[in-house]
């Protein structure tokens, strides 16, 4: 991809996450904060594209979810339960959850992860 489609395009800057889960006393994983300790890669170059937000309502307390579609250049070989830490236009801090990687036409040219982001 050339460089002026690059800056043009993968316009968003990214903090990745991998999941490393510690075991509570049942044997049961720990997804907490302490499971993202150190950064994968920071300041990595993508495009941040979120769908429409789905909202719930249970008990009268509102909750949701936005959708996100992030694509990247490169392969950073994120999982599901990986995490995508995001700083909008609005300066708010999102934290996406990856629920799917995959390379787009199989050609290694670009990189479609879904990640999600839960609100309460």
């Amino acid at each position: 991809m050339p460089n002026h489609l690059t800056n043009n395009i993968l316009t968003n800057r990214v903090d990745l996450y991998v999941f490393q889960p510690s075991q509570d006393p049942d044997a049961g994983a720990v997804g907490d904060d302490s499971a993202y300790p150190l950064p994968l890669a920071q300041s990595v170059r993508c495009s941040v594209q979120p769908e429409p937000p789905e909202r719930y309502t249970d008990q009268e307390r509102q909750s949701g979810l936005t959708v996100y579609n992030v694509l990247f250049r490169k392969n950073y070989g994120l999982s599901v339960n990986d995490r995508i830490v995001w700083v909008d236009d609005n300066g708010v801090t999102r934290t996406l959850v990856v629920t799917q990687t995959r390379n787009l036409a199989g050609r290694s040219g670009a990189w479609h992860v879904r990640a999600q982001e839960r609100f309460p």
